[in-house]
């Protein structure tokens, strides 16, 4: 049987956007954040997966809490992961700041959610950077991501103008600001395949000078925000190439351990699936918490946040996508269920 339903979603004016902006966040950070927005409030349960998460990050997760974040289409779950990672990663001390290393991990089930994510991430790093912020940096891995110089032509649509050759980006659908023109990227561009080559719309100018577009480039260099799909980021973990995207603490490249394993969609991760991504998160915290003992941090721990739409019963969804056993209380009240209560609804 179907149930139809009129789609309800969160007061988007419960809380301010200076209440629900946690306390450990620096003032400079925290008026720029306002700035930034483009809105003067938040819905309730944003704003406690804002103070949660962020307060949790900031202890190290020493008990390994897990958060999933949960509503309707619409609710506004991207924010409310996504601010408190922004935080995060703004309020680092400058000497960690300088230091290269995932930050967070975003992962995403099919490839067109991943690109729509990613203009809507760029636009808040963007806007955060030009109102006084830090520079954040942003990599994609995903099925369409071009290997290297060589294979863009493959993949991108190509013109000339004025001597120079120049491919429309395929990574992303419209410029993030006018939301109209594309993004085209010089062939000639050193930044393709050594770091972050310079985007610019074809309609309003928008450039972007902060995204990794090639697979070769992510070889060499750590994103903050690594936006990946479930399969390639299971193909990764065991590729040496790609292991200072989890962190290194010896040899010649030495890089931080990311803080964040977000997992979009995850209620599409049930049966054979559900299995893949439990083993999945197994091996990605592994990975983690060896960089965090090796480098003398044992207590610190990964946050995983689950983002889904509304299930019957969340806590019991992640406990079983953590492989937490029901009856282990300790654990299974680790982890945290973020939603709209009815009487935030509209």
């Amino acid at each position: 049987r179907v149930e139809f339903r009129q789609r309800r979603r969160p007061k988007r004016d419960a809380v301010s956007i200076a209440e629900a902006i946690p306390g450990g966040v620096l003032p400079d950070i925290g008026q720029v954040f306002q700035e930034v927005i483009g809105f003067p409030t938040f819905s309730g349960f944003q704003a406690c997966a804002i103070q949660q998460v962020f307060a949790c990050v900031q202890r190290g997760n020493p008990e390994d809490q897990s958060f999933i974040i949960s509503g309707d289409t619409g609710a506004g779950k991207t924010e409310a992961f996504l601010f408190p990672i922004l935080l995060d990663i703004a309020c680092e001390p400058l000497d960690m700041r300088e230091r290269r290393g995932v930050r967070a991990v975003l992962v995403y089930p099919r490839i067109r959610l991943a690109r729509n994510q990613l203009g809507r991430l760029l636009r808040y790093t963007g806007r955060f950077r030009s109102s006084g912020g830090p520079r954040l940096t942003v990599g994609i891995q995903n099925g369409d991501v071009p290997r290297d110089r060589a294979a863009i032509p493959k993949q991108w649509s190509a013109e000339r103008r004025e001597g120079r050759t120049w491919y429309q980006v395929g990574l992303l659908e419209t410029c993030v600001e006018c939301d109209q023109g594309h993004y085209w990227l010089a062939d000639d561009d050193p930044g393709i395949e050594t770091g972050c080559p310079s985007l610019v719309c074809d309609r309003c100018g928008h450039a972007v000078d902060t995204l990794h577009v090639t697979q070769r480039a992510l070889e060499q260099n750590a994103p903050d925000l690594l936006i990946i799909t479930d399969v390639s980021l299971s193909q990764w973990l065991a590729r040496e190439k790609y292991t200072h995207l989890w962190g290194l603490w010896q040899a010649d490249m030495h890089t931080l351990p990311p803080r964040f394993l977000v997992l979009d969609e995850v209620h599409l991760y049930e049966r054979v699936k559900g299995a893949h991504i439990a083993r999945l998160i197994k091996r990605f915290q592994a990975r983690v918490r060896l960089v965090y003992n090796q480098i003398g941090e044992s207590q610190r721990r990964p946050i995983v946040i689950g983002v889904s739409a509304t299930l019957h019963d969340e806590q019991r969804f992640l406990a079983k996508l953590m492989d937490v056993d029901l009856q282990d209380s300790i654990r299974y009240n680790r982890l945290r269920v973020i939603k709209p209560l009815d009487a935030e609804l509209e």
